[in-house]
Parts: C-alpha cells; sequence; structure tokens
C-alpha cells in the first residue's frame, strides 16, 4: 500500500480462502505425483540432494510437499 493513502474499500476475492487452500493442495499433489521436468543436470542433482525424488533418464523431479 502507498503510503499516505486510505484504502477505502475492500480488496476484491474472487476465491475463497477454502478455494485457495483446495488449489494449494492439489497443486501440491500434482508436484509430487507428476512432478515437473529440468534439463539442467545441476538443477537434478540439487533437487535429489534435497530431498526430491529425481529420473535423471526422463529429468523429471518429483517433488514432495513439505519441501514446497
Amino acid at each position: 500500500m502507498l503510503r499516505g493513502f486510505i484504502r477505502r474499500i475492500s480488496p476484491l476475492s474472487i476465491l475463497s480462502s477454502e478455494e485457495l487452500e483446495r488449489i494449494h493442495a492439489e497443486t501440491l499433489e500434482v508436484l509430487e505425483r507428476t512432478g515437473v521436468s529440468f534439463l539442467h543436470q545441476k538443477a537434478l542433482e540439487l533437487m535429489k540432494a534435497n530431498g526430491c525424488k529425481v529420473d535423471f533418464n526422463s529429468k523429471r523431479i518429483r517433488i514432495p510437499g513439505w519441501l514446497v
């Protein structure tokens, strides 16, 4: 917020807090089950060293929810 300005209306909320929580939970599941592709070998090694499941052949990393 800018200094010296007062917000007279509440910010626009499109999603409820429950909906945001569900999106977050589903996103964590995608990262853990499907994973993401990384082409950089050093990134693959770094993620493996920090608790991710890494398939070096397909260059896919599965990130556990506790790490996000």
